[in-house]
């Protein structure tokens, strides 16, 4: 049996620890029966069959969208990152949620392509049938692709998300 979607803990003092000791990080810390300290992360992820464990993303990356029939379903922007970036193409994604008058919200993918790529609306479509193929949810596919050289970074060297959303915003407010 598999297990989806569990928090993380981990117990150690944690770079998370030693840079801050905001009543966020006071927050996230829990001790069991034993008197041992864990830290709560943000990060959610799965067990397969064999006990692996598989990182799925972090739980303030959980946004709602609507599906087909107008249902709001949880969408995880991270599996969506991870299987785009399994294209033989891309170099590089992520993904991004941006509002959406009928969705609420809609998935946004940015991406680096590998070297002599270039976006086209077949590519486009060739991702799409990919995430398909690959059991991405129709509603956490991305409508919307964009090509970048790169992806911004923050200081701790991760894709910088708020400033790729900031982008976005820039580009389509009128």
């Amino acid at each position: 049996p598999t297990c989806s979607h569990l928090p993380i803990f981990v117990s150690a003092l944690t770079r998370a620890e030693k840079r801050s000791k905001s009543d966020a990080t006071a927050s996230a810390l829990i001790y069991d029966e034993n008197g041992v300290r864990w830290y709560k992360t943000e990060d959610v992820a799965h067990f397969d069959e064999n006990g692996s464990i598989f990182i799925d993303g972090r739980l303030r990356r959980i946004e709602i969208t609507k599906d087909a029939n107008g249902v709001p379903t949880k969408v995880f922007p991270d599996r969506a990152k991870q299987i785009i970036s399994m294209h033989p193409v891309v170099n590089q994604c992520e993904v991004i949620m941006v509002k959406d008058k009928k969705k609420i919200t809609r998935p946004v993918a940015y991406l680096v392509l590998r070297e002599r790529q270039s976006l086209s609306k077949k590519l486009a479509g060739d991702i799409k049938a990919f995430c398909i193929k690959n059991g991405l949810e129709s509603y956490a596919i991305p409508d919307e692709y964009i090509q970048q050289k790169v992806l911004p970074k923050n200081k701790g060297m991760k894709v910088d998300i708020g400033l790729l959303e900031k982008m976005y915003s820039d580009v389509k407010s009128p």
